[in-house]
């Protein structure tokens, strides 16, 4: 007897076998499917609580503003070198003539 004789023979004796192993292979892999998006979506859930968890967990911190560098001008620290040698002299010396000839 050939395979394809044997076959035949098992399917006159077993009608609508194929059809039913065929949907018990489906609906299997439809709960395989289902039972890993529920999984996902599961795993999906426990990231987001991890998240609030943590987000509320950590102090809330102002932003720290990004304020460029001050500027050095060599001017105006010779202006204020000359300012600060101002006073420390006193009035009457910048007051009096400084010149030979004025006596």
């Amino acid at each position: 007897m050939s395979n394809a004789e044997r076959q035949r023979k098992f399917q006159r004796a077993n009608p609508g076998y194929d059809r039913r192993r065929k949907a018990r292979q489906r609906s299997s892999a439809k709960r395989a499917l289902q039972w890993m998006k529920t999984e996902a979506m599961l795993a999906e859930l426990v990231k987001q609580q991890q998240t609030v968890e943590a987000t509320v967990q950590e102090p809330a911190t102002k932003p720290m503003l990004m304020l460029p560098a001050p500027v050095q001008n060599p001017v105006m620290e010779q202006i204020e070198a000359l300012k600060s040698a101002m006073k420390a002299q006193p009035v009457l010396s910048r007051l009096a003539p400084s010149s030979p000839h004025s006596r």
